[in-house]
């Protein structure tokens, strides 16, 4: 668990959160923006994939996972806000 949220995998090196979203996730667009938001706001980058994707069409998963991975991390905010050095 992130918080209140369960990812499917998750690596903190990198910061690195993957959901497989299933039909379910079909109805819950509103959801899974707001733990995508907080969990960025933690500092992961988030990737998601249907199971489709998955099960179809997995050397495309596998090539944004390896290009998600290389790309530099999401900054954190300081807890002071923006503007504390």
């Amino acid at each position: 668990m992130i918080g209140p949220y369960i990812a499917d995998f998750c690596s903190r090196t990198p910061m690195l959160v993957i959901e497989i979203d299933g039909d379910t996730h079909s109805e819950r667009h509103s959801y899974d923006a707001v733990s995508t938001q907080y969990l960025e706001h933690k500092g992961y980058k988030v990737v998601r994939f249907t199971n489709q994707d998955v099960m179809r069409n997995l050397d495309d998963v596998l090539e944004a996972l390896r290009h998600a991975v290389q790309q530099p991390p999401l900054s954190t905010l300081s807890p002071e806000g923006e503007r504390a050095l």
